[in-house]
């Protein structure tokens, strides 16, 4: 199999489900870009640009498991011609305030669970 490069920014919104507390719905999407990082005299700069080609969709639900963790599982449909992916997270992800006020971050490792 070959090897593939990919890096994506999606964007979106996560959503309660309804009936739980604990529980989100993540609805994302992603147009087709080019990602570029340069490192120079000046630091680092970078960018994203919009370029031809379909949108990518991330949709997951996302457990809360205790304050500032998480586990996540979902999928990943690369265009509209049936290319996706399934993930399942590793482990526990975790989630906290950034640098920025009232904006949140965190991270969390999937593992590939299968895809068409």
């Amino acid at each position: 199999m070959a090897q593939i490069i990919h890096s994506m920014q999606f964007t979106g919104r996560l959503g309660p489900v309804e009936g739980t507390d604990n529980q989100r719905n993540g609805k994302l999407a992603a147009y087709s870009s080019r990602i570029t990082s340069v490192a120079g005299p000046d630091g680092i700069h970078g960018s994203v640009e919009a370029i031809d080609g379909d949108e990518s969709t991330f949709e997951s639900l996302i457990t809360l498991t205790s304050k500032g963790k998480f586990r996540e599982r979902g999928r990943i449909a690369f265009g509209t011609n049936g290319n996706t992916l399934r993930f399942n997270s590793i482990d526990e992800g975790h989630i906290g305030p950034s640098a920025v006020p009232g904006v949140n971050q965190g991270a969390v490792i999937f593992r590939v669970e299968g895809g068409e």
